[in-house]
């Protein structure tokens, strides 16, 4: 079944996306606050990464947030998937806890393996840290680049 709705207050919206059974992405521009928003309340989100960056980041969240069993590889597989999880309620019903566990699990870890959507304050480190190296990267390389050019002025000219 199909529900549109109105504009909502956020918190309305967050709740009455909890009611639902399974988000079903568009591959081509896939689901970035609207998937972030489902997975937070507890909903599955069906999604494939495509070949560009908008239609990855819904891959990326599911991923991160628990919810791996509804990352499709291609079309045919979203669709197996899609027809695994509307035949067999109980199924969504598991991977929706999972899901809503994966984000209580994650909000209490401030350290993990990897990098969690839920989890700001190693989220923060780990962007931090990537921000650091790639500052550092071109800094050793702009530091290179001044020792293999030599800048000779001579003294009349300057």
């Amino acid at each position: 079944k199909i529900v549109y709705t109105d504009l909502l207050q956020r918190d309305v919206e967050l709740r009455s996306k909890g009611l639902a059974d399974l988000l079903l992405d568009t591959p081509l521009f896939g689901s970035h606050t609207t998937g972030v928003d489902a997975l937070w309340s507890g909903l599955p989100l069906l999604t494939m990464a495509g070949e560009t960056l908008p239609s990855r980041v819904a891959a990326g969240l599911a991923l991160h947030a628990s919810s791996v069993q509804t990352l499709a590889r291609n079309l045919m597989d979203y669709e197996a998937i899609l027809m695994h999880l509307v035949q067999n309620v109980s199924r969504i019903r598991a991977v929706s806890e999972q899901v809503r566990k994966g984000r209580g699990d994650q909000c209490r870890a401030l350290q993990g393996e990897r990098a969690s959507i839920w989890n700001t304050v190693l989220f923060t480190r780990t962007l931090e840290s990537s921000l650091r190296m790639m500052w550092d990267t071109a800094a050793s390389v702009a530091d290179q680049r001044a020792r293999s050019h030599h800048i000779v002025g001579l003294a009349d000219q300057v």
